[in-house]
């Protein structure tokens, strides 16, 4: 098999500023394990589920109103909180700091050639995913 990497992101915390995670000057998922903070799951496709969930719903508004409440976090693709959560004052994303990211691959037999089609194809989803990542 071969395979064409589509698309990479950062994987981080969005919380509340006034949180006492926002402090920190470094973030680790391991973190997150050692405290009984409340925590809020954006519901994605393929997307983890947490044990302590206090939220599971696509309604950002919901989510939000927990953040501004509570102690609670997220563990997001960056380009998720832009899409999201981005334009809320009280609530920010922090990258954490041990490398932690996602991909999106390709992944094909090593016979097989890409056609023409298919790599417009490829190109244009990853034009798309870096769009909604960055803007």
């Amino acid at each position: 098999f071969n395979y064409q990497l589509l698309f990479q992101d950062m994987f981080g915390l969005c919380l509340s500023k006034n949180s006492p995670q926002a402090s920190e000057k470094e973030i680790y998922p391991d973190m997150l394990a050692d405290n009984d903070w409340p925590m809020t799951c954006f519901r994605l496709e393929n997307f983890p589920i947490f044990e302590r969930i206090i939220l599971s719903s696509t309604n950002v508004n919901l989510h939000i109103k927990a953040f501004n409440q509570q102690n609670a976090f997220c563990e997001l693709p960056y380009f998720v909180y832009k899409q999201y959560f981005a334009q809320e004052n009280s609530i920010f994303w922090r990258p954490f700091n041990n490398n932690v990211s996602i991909a999106y691959y390709l992944i094909y037999p090593m016979e097989h050639r890409l056609t023409a089609v298919e790599q417009i194809f490829i190109d244009s989803l990853q034009k798309y995913l870096m769009q909604i990542s960055f803007r």
